[in-house]
């Protein structure tokens, strides 16, 4: 066989398989749909348009109409704080994953716009950083993560310690941010390093310190902190 002949041939089939993804996702949504109107059918009472997932969702993403419609759907299964109201999710994330055909209530939203509380002596500063550099979106509040900062090819460590207030964390292809409690004297280097996309935080295990002395942290399966100097 030719390469050019290959070359059709791998075309066609990758035509093939999208078309019949593509039939697929519309079967599935169509057994949804048959689904809901069957319940409606036989257990009656009030219905309402409801905001539904018309895919998988993942966290941080955002709510738009590219991934969410509105369904009749039966107020009694409809989940606590169900959504009716698209001025409900305008502008806002998901805070966890979803799962298509899901619909959506308050739970769903990422809760913006509440207050910090930033320790004694400390600055509250916002930085972008990657997925990779927020140890792959596993950080949480009050982690104490070591700020390394990229130079030239190489790593230095800018801060140690350093608390975590809150975190904005989304898929790979969104940008993500992360507010930490920083020395005034660190601010300046944090943003410039920030700026340049080069920070990486790292949470250490309790027996991980960089020098003697030095405040780490880790994680129990439970959520919390444990510091230890």
């Amino acid at each position: 066989m030719s390469f050019k002949v290959r070359i059709i041939v791998a075309s066609v089939c990758a035509v093939l398989a999208i078309a019949f993804m593509a039939a697929y996702a519309l079967q599935i949504r169509g057994e949804a749909d048959t689904k809901r109107a069957d319940a409606i059918a036989r257990y009656g009472g009030e219905t309402v348009f409801a905001y539904v997932t018309t895919r998988s969702i993942t966290r941080g993403e955002m709510f738009s109409e590219r991934n969410v419609e509105a369904v009749e759907w039966l107020v009694d299964l409809l989940p606590e704080g169900a959504l009716t109201n698209k001025e409900q999710f305008k502008g806002a994330y998901a805070a966890s994953d979803i799962a298509e055909n899901t619909p959506l209530s308050l739970v769903n939203l990422e809760q913006t716009g509440e207050q910090l509380e930033v320790p004694s002596q400390k600055v509250a500063v916002t930085v972008a950083c990657s997925l990779v550099g927020t140890v792959g979106g596993a950080l949480i509040p009050h982690d104490l993560v070591d700020i390394y900062v990229i130079s030239q090819g190489s790593a230095a460590v800018l801060g140690i310690g350093i608390e975590v207030l809150k975190c904005d964390i989304r898929g790979s292809s969104q940008a993500s941010s992360v507010t930490l409690a920083v020395d005034r004297s660190l601010v300046e280097s944090v943003i410039a390093a920030s700026t340049l996309q080069s920070l990486y935080l790292v949470l250490p295990a309790a027996d991980a310190a960089l020098q003697e002395g030095t405040v780490v942290s880790s994680r129990s399966a439970t959520g919390s902190v444990e510091a230890v100097k």
